[in-house]
């Protein structure tokens, strides 16, 4: 090989990082940076935008969301009659009774991340079903006669079923709370001794 033929290669060979350097910002800079989100397994979508969403709860309960965040999107997440039956019998704090579990209600970002913190409160708001929540409530008075009313309630920690502290409760049954900090936890009705 001469000496000007191992001058080119030379050259070729220091041009080949900054080549590849180019091709990967020119790569970079076509991309509008947002990430394609797969939503949770078993996951269904809450539908609405703008911050307000509804999701269709278990035993055709509504859920109604507003205040949600930009980057933020609710799913109501996979509950089995088996799973179900087991949040029924789970531990109860400050509620005798789980009336009915209206959802398992999940936030994520547009990266698929759990998100658990808000800034801005959310409001939560649904309806106590007079036809089938009602069973479930008169069972319970019977069950346990101290019962005076029914209340929003949440399964804290994966563990141990408690009532919502602060709710307004309208005329229709509808109860509605707001909250800073949610994880992957279920919600429902429950009885306030």
């Amino acid at each position: 090989m001469d000496k000007n033929t191992r001058h080119r290669i030379a050259a070729i060979q220091r041009f080949i990082p900054i080549f590849v350097l180019l091709m990967l910002l020119v790569s970079l800079s076509a991309c509008d940076g947002t990430a394609t989100a797969v939503p949770p397994e078993g996951a269904t979508a809450c539908g609405g935008d703008g911050g307000s969403y509804t999701c269709d709860g278990l035993s055709n309960h509504k859920i109604s969301l507003s205040n949600v965040p930009q980057n933020v999107k609710p799913y109501l997440l996979l509950v089995s009659p088996e799973e179900e039956e087991k949040l029924r019998n789970a531990e109860k704090e400050g509620t005798n009774c789980i009336i009915s579990i209206v959802g398992d209600l999940a936030f994520y970002d547009e990266k698929n991340n759990l998100v658990t913190k808000f800034d801005q409160p959310i409001s939560v708001s649904y309806q106590f079903l007079e036809e089938q929540d009602r069973k479930n409530f008169d069972q319970c008075k019977s069950d346990f006669p101290e019962t005076i009313d029914y209340v929003p309630v949440a399964f804290y920690d994966n563990a141990v079923w408690r009532p919502i502290e602060k709710f307004n409760k309208a005329d229709d049954g509808t109860v509605s709370f707001e909250f800073t900090t949610w994880g992957d936890q279920q919600g429902g009705f429950g009885t306030q001794p």
